[in-house]
């Protein structure tokens, strides 16, 4: 994802059950995420209906990483009353440099090795 702007996702929240679900709350690991708002309407999801969460990250000039974090939404599911949601995000780098790296080998004392580098 583009490390200059927000990237905004809709996760989609079922009820499989035979009550109403009611989302009470939600949390995230993820401090450049945020959850979007859930109005009433929407946080009370009736058996066989859908709903959905939006999820927000917000870059914050964080450049080149690849995380795993946990959404936590908390509801009134007797049987999962807190469901754990994996999130994975591979935020794009700010520049790439080629090759990666660099072997210089073993050298002798004063040799002077070169090597190029590309910045992109």
């Amino acid at each position: 994802m583009s490390n200059t702007a927000n990237t905004e996702h809709r996760l989609k929240v079922f009820n499989h059950g035979k009550a109403p679900l009611r989302i009470f709350d939600i949390k995230t690991t993820c401090a450049a995420c945020t959850i979007g708002f859930m109005p009433p309407e929407r946080a009370v999801i009736p058996p066989g209906g859908e709903s959905h969460i939006e999820v927000v990250f917000i870059p914050r000039g964080v450049h080149g990483f690849f995380s795993h974090k946990t959404l936590t939404i908390y509801s009134n599911d007797p049987k999962q009353p807190a469901l754990m949601v994996n999130v994975k995000a591979s935020v794009d780098p700010e520049f790439a440099l080629e090759p990666e790296e660099i072997d210089f080998g073993t050298l002798q004392k004063g040799e002077i090795p070169q090597k190029t580098m590309y910045m992109y």
